[in-house]
């Protein structure tokens, strides 16, 4: 908790600083070169050619990945497991495209890593309460004691689930 998520898809617009750096710097060691005869000047092209397929490379994977919001969430979970917020964004996600053990499972993780946050309960309830388990769902709303600014959502969601646990009942009853 409290601290930014920071995964490589947010560091494109500080990264070109340390490119002009860099191209500075290879201009300046180009010139050394030609001063001094380290290497030919067409194998110093060639490393700067590849160096600079490298970068392209590079640039293409990223926007790929930040194309794609699944896949960019997913990647930044491998990097950063234990953060809440990129864990709750997953689920979302999921959640959005019905996929909600999936959603439960990213919203537990956030409850996990930061338990005081009410968003991420409410969340990981609503994700269990739409695989249509309602009375896990109404312990996890039962477990929030200040829901703050979530309070009217709260009162709605926990009205809902009752009405929804009944309907249940109501029909194994009359099976």
């Amino acid at each position: 908790p409290g601290r930014i998520s920071s995964a490589d898809h947010f560091l494109y617009l500080v990264s070109v600083p340390i490119f002009i750096i860099i191209v500075q710097g290879l201009r300046s060691v180009y010139k050394i070169n030609n001063y001094k005869n380290w290497i030919s000047p067409v194998l110093f092209k060639f490393f700067i050619g590849v160096f600079i397929i490298f970068l392209m490379a590079m640039n293409i994977e990223q926007n790929i990945y930040a194309s794609n919001e699944l896949a960019m969430l997913k990647r930044s979970v491998e990097q950063q497991p234990l953060n809440a917020r990129i864990q709750s964004a997953l689920g979302y996600v999921y959640a959005k495209q019905g996929k909600l053990p999936e959603a439960q499972e990213h919203f537990l993780w956030a409850v996990f890593t930061s338990p005081e946050n009410v968003r991420y309960r409410i969340s990981l309830a609503k994700s269990i309460c739409d695989q249509g388990r309602y009375a896990e769902c109404l312990k996890i709303y039962d477990e929030i004691k200040d829901p703050g600014a979530f309070a009217e959502l709260l009162t709605d969601n926990v009205a809902k689930t009752k009405e929804l646990l009944s309907k249940q009942h109501a029909e194994i009853l009359s099976k």
